[in-house]
């Protein structure tokens, strides 16, 4: 989805075809100074943000597991329609084995003859 950055001539301002020590004129020496920053611009404005608006970018970007045994898939888009089913598990009454302990119950809660 994204390219990988690099700078035109990749050694930047070390290149001494790209990069004169001794620049024809000023306007040249102006040049010289921008390039790098021009590059930059170019690839933000114009890679960068586009990939990242592109309808597909959930899926090509990673993202870290959400909780301890998350087996869905590793990008942003695999987390978004984890959760999602989820809430649609808990809005239909499919609260799974578990995932609800006492501690999280009201204080005073009695369950199966017992106060917890």
């Amino acid at each position: 989805m994204i390219e990988r950055f690099a700078f035109t001539p990749e050694e930047g301002f070390l290149s001494g075809t790209a990069y004169p020590a001794e620049p024809d004129s000023e306007e040249a020496a102006r040049e010289q100074l921008m390039r790098p920053h021009a590059q930059v611009r170019e690839y933000i404005n114009g890679t960068l943000l586009r990939a990242l608006a592109d309808s597909t970018a959930a899926g090509a970007l990673g993202a870290a597991e959400l909780f301890e045994g998350d087996d869905s898939e590793q990008t942003v888009q695999g987390k978004l329609l984890e959760l999602r089913q989820e809430i649609e598990d808990i809005s239909q009454g499919g609260i799974p084995d578990g995932s609800i302990t006492t501690e999280k119950l009201a204080a005073t809660l009695t369950l199966d003859g017992g106060a917890y």
